[in-house]
Formats: C-alpha cells, sequence, structure tokens
C-alpha cells in the first residue's frame, strides 16, 4: 500500500465483550477503515480523519498511546461528552459529527414505529449483535417509512464508519433532538443499549400520551361534523323551500323565523364566496406571516385561559422534565440536556420561558430556582427538584415530575371530556330547538289566522 494513498482515522469501537476501546487506524478511505477494525474483532461507534494522506503510522499519537478505555479517551477530550453534542463541535476527537452535516427538515417519522424499532435495536446490541447487524435486522423484519427509506440510510452510513448519532443527524427523516443527543451521549458512554432502552420507553409514553388525547377528541369533532353538516342542509335546501311557501302566504314572519330565512338565504345565494373568502383570507395569513403572529399570540393566551390553561401548562412541564431526565440519565451534562429539552417543548412562549432559566442556571442559579420564575410548573414538582438537586438525584426526581404530570393531564383530560360532550349536546339541542321555532310558529300563526272567530 502506498503511503500517499492511505489516510489515519481516529476511532472510539466496542470488542468483543462489550468494552470500549479508542485509538487510530490506516485505511483509503472510511469504509476500508472500518473493515480493518471488524478484522480485528472491533466494530467502530465512531471513525474521523484526524490526518492528512500521507503520513506515516508513526505519527500517531493515538497510535502510540493504543486502545484506551471508554471514559478515559472521552476525558481526554477536556470537557466530555456533551461539549459538542448540541453544537456539533466537540472538544473530543471527534465525537462531535462534522460541523457542515445539518440537520435537514423531511418527513417525520411515526412515534409508535420509532418507539417499537429503538426497544428492538436496544436488545439486539444487548445481546452482543452488532450495530450494523442489528439495523439490518430491523431493516428486513419491519414495515413502514422507518424500515423502508431511513433505517437502510442509516445503515449504510454506519457500515461506512459513521456513528449511529451522526446517522441520524445525516438522514432525511426528522429524528427528535432528544433522540439525537442521548444517542451520542450513550456511544461516548458506552452505554448505548441502556440509553436506547430508556429511549424507547420515553417514546412509548410519549406516543401514548398523544393517542389518549386523540381519541378522547373524536366523538366530539365527529359529533360537531355531523351538526354542522345537518345545519348547512337545512340552511341551504329545506329553508328556501319553506320560505318561498311562506312569502306565498303573505303573512308576516316571526323574528326568529326572519333570521333562519335569512340565513337560509345567505347561504343558498353566497356560501360558495364566503367559502372563497376564508380561503384567500387563510392562503394571506400563510403567506403574509400574519398567521405566525396569531399562532404566537394564541401560543401566549392559551397558557393562561381557564382550565385550559392548567392542561396546556401540565403538558409543556411533562415534555420538558422527561427529555430532561432523559438525557441526565443518558450521561448528556446539564447545559446541553436543557437546550435539548426546550427544543423538545410544542410552544414557542414555553420554550422563551425555559431558556431564560438555562441562563439563570448558567449564571449559578439552582435548577429548582430558575424554573420557579417561569410560572410554568407547580410547587411540588419543584419541591421534588430541588430535593433532587440536593441528593444527587436530579435525573430520577424529574422523571418521577414528569409521570406525576402525565397522570395530572389525563385526569385533567378525562375532567374536561366530561365537561365537553354534555356541552356540545346541549349546544346541538339549542340549536335543533331553534330551528323548530322558527319552521313551526309561522305554521301556528296561519292556523291561528284561519280559525273562525268567535
Amino acid at each position: 500500500m502506498g503511503g500517499a494513498e492511505m489516510q489515519e482515522f481516529a476511532y472510539q469501537a466496542m470488542d468483543a465483550a462489550g468494552k470500549m476501546v479508542a485509538g487510530a487506524v490506516w485505511g483509503r478511505d472510511r469504509a476500508s477503515a472500518a473493515a480493518s477494525l471488524r478484522q480485528q474483532g472491533l466494530f467502530p461507534v465512531w471513525l474521523v480523519p484526524v490526518a492528512g494522506p500521507g503520513r506515516g503510522p508513526g505519527s500517531s499519537r493515538l497510535r502510540a498511546a493504543g486502545p484506551v478505555s471508554a471514559s478515559a479517551s472521552v476525558r481526554a477530550g477536556g470537557q466530555g461528552i456533551g461539549a459538542g453534542a448540541g453544537t456539533g463541535a466537540g472538544s473530543g476527537i471527534g465525537i462531535a459529527p462534522d460541523a457542515a452535516l445539518r440537520k435537514r427538515r423531511g418527513p417525520r417519522l411515526p412515534l409508535r414505529d420509532l418507539a417499537r424499532a429503538t426497544g428492538q435495536l436496544a436488545g439486539l446490541l444487548a445481546a452482543g449483535v452488532p450495530l450494523d447487524r442489528s439495523l439490518a435486522v430491523l431493516v428486513s423484519a419491519g414495515q413502514g417509512s422507518l424500515h423502508r427509506e431511513a433505517l437502510p440510510q442509516i445503515q449504510r452510513w454506519v457500515e461506512s464508519g459513521s456513528g449511529l448519532a451522526e446517522a441520524l443527524e445525516r438522514s432525511e427523516f426528522r429524528f427528535p433532538g432528544t433522540y439525537t443527543g442521548a444517542v451520542r451521549a450513550g456511544e461516548s458512554a458506552g452505554a448505548l443499549p441502556a440509553v436506547l432502552l430508556r429511549l424507547a420507553e420515553f417514546l412509548s409514553r410519549e406516543d401514548q400520551l398523544r393517542r389518549e388525547l386523540r381519541s378522547s377528541l373524536i366523538y366530539p369533532m365527529i359529533t360537531l361534523s355531523f351538526a354542522a353538516a345537518a345545519v348547512t342542509v337545512i340552511l341551504t335546501v329545506v329553508v328556501p323551500r319553506f320560505s318561498g311557501i311562506l312569502a306565498d302566504s303573505g303573512q308576516q314572519l316571526p323574528f326568529p323565523t326572519q333570521i333562519l330565512v335569512g340565513l337560509g338565504w345567505g347561504f343558498s345565494h353566497f356560501g360558495w364566496v364566503i367559502m372563497l373568502a376564508l380561503a384567500a383570507f387563510l392562503a394571506i395569513l400563510r403567506w403574509s406571516g400574519a398567521g405566525n403572529v396569531l399562532a404566537c399570540w394564541w401560543d401566549r393566551q392559551r397558557l393562561t385561559l381557564p382550565g385550559i390553561g392548567l392542561f396546556v401548562r401540565l403538558t409543556l412541564q411533562s415534555q420538558f422534565f422527561r427529555t430532561l431526565g432523559l438525557l441526565l440519565n443518558s450521561g448528556v451534562p446539564l447545559s446541553t440536556a436543557l437546550d435539548t429539552a426546550i427544543r423538545a417543548v410544542d410552544s414557542p412562549s414555553a420554550q422563551e420561558a425555559f431558556a431564560q432559566a438555562a441562563v439563570r442556571v448558567r449564571e449559578g442559579a439552582s435548577l429548582a430556582g430558575a424554573l420557579r420564575q417561569t410560572g410554568l410548573c407547580d410547587g411540588a414538582g419543584l419541591e421534588m427538584v430541588r430535593v433532587g438537586e440536593e441528593t444527587g438525584a436530579l435525573a430520577a426526581a424529574l422523571q418521577n415530575v414528569a409521570s406525576q404530570a402525565d397522570q395530572d393531564v389525563q385526569m385533567a383530560l378525562k375532567t374536561v371530556m366530561a365537561w365537553l360532550e354534555p356541552a356540545i349536546i346541549l349546544l346541538l339541542a339549542g340549536v335543533v330547538a331553534f330551528v323548530a321555532l322558527s319552521m313551526l310558529l309561522p305554521v301556528l300563526s296561519l292556523n291561528m289566522a284561519g280559525m273562525p272567530q268567535p
């Protein structure tokens, strides 16, 4: 092999016993370097170039030092595994991927499929199956966009020497930032199977909560849809014919009937205009940016609405605490974990409030004290966070607070649904009563007018 054709790669790999080692290897490219490591019985976790082509093996300090443990290789980077977890610029031997690899906004992956595949991958890795072979098993065994498109891409990049976290970031599909950050921490700490198992549990709980919310809204949405369709038919078909009959009688119509006839006339003659105007209004909102302004305004208002505000705050609290606890449990430093957990929250206003809390934490404030100033977290949960900080069990405390918030969300959801269903029934009963009264009043008036006077 000519020296000019070879390139040096720093690596971190797992041996047959599951021990993490680090060092350097030579190859023409990443694929050949990864193949060389596999021939030595090592499975590469990450593999990055550290020297230009043409340099001899003796130039590598890592080569001279020989394999080291995972913890030593992480400490050698100075700031450890979290230094570049969020930014892609770690100070270690290439733990973070190249800065040019930016997350592309592509299609979302079904959360349920991702949770199932993550749990299966964790089981295969825990059984000692190499990562590339584990991915191949998942690709051949599953269905859907995750197994047909996303996993084959990731498998190819892993086989070429990329780490799993780097492959996730390069994917055209959108993986949650929480997912990628936890995977990177698990790779660096040599605990990828355990981290993936926690990720699978996290995603399963998230998916279950979303499904419960959607299923609770199915009945009200179906009922309202049928009611809207029925009212539309009455106003556009029944009322115009009925109004023609009343017009022939020449009788003065009661006020409720006048309202109903006016609505029917407007819908039958200008319904298409109303629909076009509504579509144009929505298009203008979308393309002008005014829709974002309204969305931000509503996002702020919903946090303070009676009843709904509590439900929203509990949901956001669960998202933030569960994500933060998962990352801390995976070995991600608090500062980096805060940044990732903030991005996992589905509210711009809440993200801004949590970001201000993160700034106070970096300035030396306690996490519980900083979060108390956001106004988004309940007192009991913050007390558990404070105790967790004092006892050194912050990750466990955050997970407990998130679980309690999930239970509160489910109870609040049941309470809202218990009030919403009868409210919808009363609303529909009122609409039906108004329509029936408006149509019966002129008939009764005609009958009264036709009766002989005493």
